[in-house]
């Protein structure tokens, strides 16, 4: 049994949702984040309000750059007044990427909701 281990990005652009799910590993996963940076700022342009989601089930050090990324320019637009948030979610057998919610969370200053899928 193989088991499928990529990453996909959801865009919601009418109500300003974006969603990144699955592993996240190696030079693959940097057009999704690129276009997810991409619609972050194209989107907060024109609108008020966006929520980021992450249901991540593993990141390398290269994904963990392009999170830092998102975090920092969430972090400027909600400073500008835009109402910004994430929504991290976690798997019971996946405590590491609990602990990595936790960590970001420390690192913003708009409204991160961590929970349990």
């Amino acid at each position: 049994m193989v088991v499928e281990r990529s990453l996909d990005l959801e865009i919601n652009e009418r109500h300003g949702i974006c969603m990144l799910k699955g592993w996240s590993v190696g030079l693959e996963s940097a057009s999704q984040y690129e276009e997810m940076l991409s619609f972050i700022k194209t989107h907060l342009e024109e609108n008020n309000r966006l929520t980021a989601y992450f249901g991540l089930d593993f990141f390398d050090k290269e994904s963990l750059k392009y999170l830092f990324k998102i975090i920092n320019l969430l972090n400027e637009y909600h400073h500008n007044g835009k109402k910004v948030g994430i929504k991290w979610s976690w798997r019971m057998s996946s405590g590491l990427m609990k602990l990595s919610g936790e960590d970001f969370k420390e690192l913003s200053d708009f409204p991160f909701e961590i929970f349990e899928e």
